[in-house]
């Protein structure tokens, strides 16, 4: 068995849209008056805009030219969904601890339905909203080398349980994370396809959706291609993202890449959601190997439990080659044991082709290049 199994964004896709989207997901989240209502002097976008100038600006203010981004992904954080929880959960943090220092007492807030939203808009108002110079600055101080991955969140709860009654609810995967991950897909995806997926309307209103904004990082025919002649040299082809099912199969489709993959081996944070709802675990996202291994041994639910412990032996004739663009694609090879091909120059914050000189490892400019090494 021979297999490339790619990631998707800063592989295939570029992933300026998600940090477009990111971004308006934070700006409705702590501007508009549906959610928290913070008041802002900064000349941010309208949501119901699509013009891509105001949406740059947007972006630029609140990630601080993207410098949080490159900060988040240089310590293994992939995930958009998990960026913008960085990004709230701080501001909310250090909106307590201003609180504290004034008071002596720790700030009572908490966001665990959406009732919860507007009151904590109220307890927060008043209160100075840290800029993106702020929140990095704080990020560098307490995120030291050993924080990594998933595990900088244990870092930041630990510090806001100084000036937060309860920090809880702002654990991965919480109520709070999953309300804002949901804002973030129904602008994303638009609201027709929210309602398919969710089989609600989305608490944000009607959107358009940013999906179709999606932009290979080469010709779609020239990608196409690529795959064909993959196969032609005898291996097979699959896909481990973080998106999810619809976020993976609308612009395949759209693109004409989806007939060229045996969708079984199409593996998303849609299988991860379900092994989590199947086994009562958190959602094993990137790093973790378990969507690589459904991309490498099939969505197959009765392997799911092998998947999540680990408890998979590799053929020393096989061939496994993970194609990816992050620290958490690097670190999940690293796991298994495969082979890695890192796509660098797709970000203008990339550090992975630095992390990468002392590993045995290559890197390419372009997914179009690996041809050249297979």
């Amino acid at each position: 068995m021979k297999k490339v199994i790619f990631d998707i964004d800063g592989v295939l896709f570029s992933e300026e849209n998600y940090f477009d989207v990111a971004a308006l997901t934070i700006q409705e989240w702590l501007y508009d008056s549906i959610y928290l209502g913070l008041p802002t002097e900064a000349d941010l976008c309208n949501i119901k805009n699509t013009n891509r100038g105001n949406i740059s600006s947007t972006r630029y203010y609140l990630w601080g030219n993207d410098k949080l981004i490159h900060f988040l992904k240089s310590k293994g954080i992939n995930s958009e969904w998990d960026m913008v929880h960085a990004y709230l959960s701080t501001t909310i943090g250090l909106m307590a601890r201003e609180y504290f220092l004034k008071t002596g007492e720790k700030l009572n807030v908490c966001i665990s339905t959406e009732k919860d939203i507007k009151k904590a808009g109220l307890v927060l108002m008043g209160l100075s909203i840290p800029g993106s110079e702020e929140i990095l600055s704080f990020w560098q101080n307490i995120l030291k080398n050993d924080a990594n991955g998933i595990e900088i969140f244990d870092f930041l709860l630990f510090e806001f349980g100084k000036y937060l009654e309860n920090v809880k609810w702002l654990q991965l995967q919480s109520n709070f994370w999953n309300m804002h991950k949901e804002t973030f897909l129904n602008i994303y995806l638009g609201t027709n396809l929210f309602i398919s997926e969710f089989g609600k309307f989305p608490y944000n209103g009607r959107k358009e959706g940013f999906i179709k904004f999606d932009k290979s990082l080469a010709p779609a025919s020239k990608i196409k291609a690529m795959f064909q002649q993959i196969k032609q040299k005898g291996y097979k082809i699959a896909i481990a993202t973080g998106r999810k099912l619809i976020e993976t199969e609308i612009p395949f489709k759209q693109n004409n890449w989806l007939e060229e993959f045996d969708e079984e081996y199409i593996a998303t944070v849609s299988d991860a959601e379900d092994v989590s709802k199947l086994l009562k675990c958190k959602i094993p996202d990137k790093p973790n190997p378990f969507i690589y291994y459904c991309a490498m041994f099939g969505r197959r639910k009765e392997n799911y439990l092998n998947y999540l412990n680990g408890d998979i032996l590799l053929d020393e004739n096989d061939k496994y080659i993970i194609v990816g663009d992050s620290i958490a694609d690097f670190l999940a090879a690293k796991k298994i044991g495969v082979s890695f091909i890192g796509i660098t120059g797709t970000y203008k914050f990339s550090s992975l082709e630095n992390i990468l000189k002392n590993e045995n490892c290559v890197c390419v400019d372009s997914v179009l290049k690996i041809l050249d090494i297979l």
